[in-house]
């Protein structure tokens, strides 16, 4: 697979077309190049919010993306970027198979940013989720900045003890969720300095979890976004609910997926 990384000033509003340059063979260090193809020139949108950010978010499809897809382009004309909030995979399925679809869905026009879910956790390749679905910082927790919207993604990994036998003594998942305990108040720093009108929590579990001991592994994350997050959106329950703020959750917690 190839990466090109073009800042977001320079690629938005703009018409970009992609090529592709054959080579024919190459002789000690000379390489002798064929002809170069070229896709169809495809405009990259400008904002269509002036502060804020209007995305449409989307979980756990497993693999059925039509739904989704069709959703979206409903909404398309309106929308600045899209979110997709994990459990994309089903069981069996190679990730080109369901990851390719889903940029095309943006025509090569929106940002699409990914939150990594459980379901991406297991399987063939899933060592190789990076290759996709390349991340800002290398990692599946990371910042981004929308006009004047703070955006933070956390991984949370799986809603499960590592203790939990189908795991077969192979998850970390305590200690990889606490790692992200300094990058999380780094981030709260950020916002604060960029003096951000909006803080928005991004994750497939959601951070309110019940689940045991994911409640107590959380508690520093969350004690840290209590200051600082207006809203956190997760998938992974299959339901639609919006929790209100709480004693131990400040603020409220969006929850969709299925």
């Amino acid at each position: 697979s190839h990466q090109v990384d073009i800042p977001k000033d320079a690629l938005r509003g703009a018409t970009y077309r992609v090529g592709v340059k054959s080579v024919l063979f190459t002789v000690s260090n000379h390489t002798f190049f064929g002809n170069t193809v070229h896709g169809k020139p495809t405009p990259f949108r400008t904002p269509v919010s002036e502060e804020g950010g209007t995305f449409f978010t989307v979980s756990d499809i497993h693999a059925q993306p039509g739904g989704a897809i069709h959703a979206v382009s409903a909404q398309f004309d309106r929308l600045d970027f899209i979110v997709c909030l994990g459990d994309w995979r089903a069981a069996g399925t190679t990730y080109p198979c369901w990851w390719i679809s889903w940029p095309r869905s943006a025509g090569g026009e929106l940002p699409v940013v990914y939150v990594r879910g459980n379901h991406e956790l297991l399987g063939e390749e899933a060592e190789r989720l990076q290759a996709y679905i390349p991340t800002p910082n290398g990692e599946f927790y990371y910042t981004l900045a929308y006009n004047n919207a703070y955006f933070l993604i956390n991984d949370l990994a799986f809603n499960k003890a590592d203790a939990y036998p189908g795991f077969s003594g192979l998850s970390d998942g305590e200690n990889y969720r606490t790692h992200q305990t300094a990058f999380v108040e780094q981030a709260v720093s950020e916002a604060e300095a960029a003096e951000a009108a909006y803080f928005v929590h991004l994750s497939h579990i959601p951070i309110s979890t019940e689940t045991v001991p994911l409640r107590q592994n959380l508690k520093g994350i969350v004690d840290l976004l209590n200051d600082a997050a207006d809203v956190s959106i997760c998938g992974h329950t299959h339901h639609f609910r919006v929790e209100s703020p709480s004693v131990r959750v400040h603020f409220p917690v969006v929850q969709q997926g299925g």
